[in-house]
């Protein structure tokens, strides 16, 4: 045998161990969904919080991330609405515990601690402002992402060109990609 034969099958059973080793231990998505809470259906109610009088911007952002839901995915929007104890998700301006934005649970389920029946979503414009990109598309992309973590998303890392990755961004990434409305579609 010569040693060229030898350097080819010994790459080629490399490549077939490769292989097989990455189809059992690839998972099926892109990222995984390890949600640490859902909302609590798929028709979602949502409402400006006091704080947002003033920041149309950021009014309008939010409006683009429910719209958006609405849009992409089997959920459905109603709103915005007044803001009531039985208001799905609220939007508000403020530090955001020093993010970009932030989404909290309000309203957890007594029977089932991973649901949420209402959900504030929190911008932080200064720092959306100072942190690169441009300012209202940077808001639209903050609120996607947000509203993407009250259905139970979690954060993903490039090259995922969707709203979901952290941080900011100079274009794209304001909508979910095939996994997110998938996984959102399947869930609710």
């Amino acid at each position: 045998m010569s040693a060229s034969f030898n350097r080819n099958a010994a790459a080629a059973g490399a490549l077939a161990l490769c292989l097989v080793w990455t189809s059992l231990h690839s998972p099926a998505h892109a990222h995984p969904f390890s949600p640490e809470v859902n909302a609590d259906n798929p028709s979602q109610s949502w409402c400006y919080g006091a704080s947002t009088n003033g920041h149309g911007k950021v009014r309008d952002a939010a409006a683009y991330g429910m719209n958006n839901l609405d849009n992409q995915t089997d959920m459905s929007e109603s709103g915005p609405v007044p803001c009531a104890t039985d208001t799905d998700v609220q939007f508000a301006v403020g530090n955001a515990d020093g993010n970009r934005g932030l989404w909290e649970c309000l309203d957890h389920s007594g029977t089932n601690p991973i649901i949420c029946h209402k959900a504030r979503v929190t911008f932080n414009p200064a720092i959306i402002e100072t942190d690169g990109g441009p300012y209202e598309h940077n808001l639209k992309k903050t609120a996607c992402h947000e509203v993407g973590h009250t259905t139970g998303e979690d954060h993903h890392a490039a090259p995922y060109g969707d709203c979901l990755v952290s941080g900011a961004v100079n274009s794209g990434h304001l909508t979910y990609n095939y996994d997110h409305y998938i996984w959102i579609n399947t869930t609710y």
